[in-house]
């Protein structure tokens, strides 16, 4: 990936992660298995991220 690319791709993982806890916050009555998605989603980005900041 070419610098643009990630620099995209650690904004769009910040963006995500930031309305991923604005949902969390509004969770009342939403199914343990969306929780349980969202948070396997943040994980994943949170990964992303990381593997983008060494580089």
């Amino acid at each position: 990936m070419n610098t643009e690319a990630l620099a995209a791709a650690k904004q769009q993982c910040q963006v995500a992660a930031q309305s991923f806890v604005r949902l969390q916050e509004h969770g009342h009555g939403v199914p343990e298995e969306q929780l349980a998605f969202n948070h396997a989603v943040l994980l994943a980005l949170k990964g992303l991220y990381e593997a983008v900041e060494s580089n």
